[in-house]
């Protein structure tokens, strides 16, 4: 399973290594999608975070259900812990980082000595220890 997020033209899948493509769109209210992530326990849970929020797909991206309705955020980065099943980190656009411990069905704030700014990119260590953001500030 491929898919990719695209700026102004929504989310595709292919089922066949590329070579064609479907447009994902059941349930996504934009078209800006800045990233897509599998959940490597379950490869029908797909996370794709956009401008509107973060939006789950449990059926391989078939439909999809916003999770962070009411946090006001435009994401940016997603990212399954490898070393914990369900976790998974959110980098936000001008709101810090959030967290889930379920999957990406609710969110918790880590903005504790990070400060409220642009999360663009986030990442772990190769050892699966250390998670890294990069910010547009300190």
């Amino acid at each position: 399973m491929l898919y990719v997020g695209t700026f102004g033209n929504g989310l595709y899948k292919s089922i066949d290594n590329g070579v064609t493509w479907t447009t994902q769109a059941n349930g996504l209210p934009d078209s800006s999608i800045s990233d897509v992530v599998v959940d490597p326990d379950n490869l029908d849970s797909v996370l794709v975070a956009s401008e509107s929020g973060v939006f789950r797909s449990i059926d391989g991206g078939e439909s999809w259900t916003e999770t962070t309705s009411g946090l006001g955020i435009s994401a940016r980065t997603l990212v399954f812990d490898p070393s914990m099943a369900g976790r998974v980190y959110l980098g936000t656009r001008q709101k810090g980082a959030y967290r889930s411990l379920d999957g990406g069905q609710t969110w918790e704030v880590l903005n504790d000595g990070l400060g409220l700014f642009d999360v663009n990119h986030l990442g772990f260590s190769p050892s699966g220890g250390d998670l890294y953001a990069a910010t547009n500030s300190g």
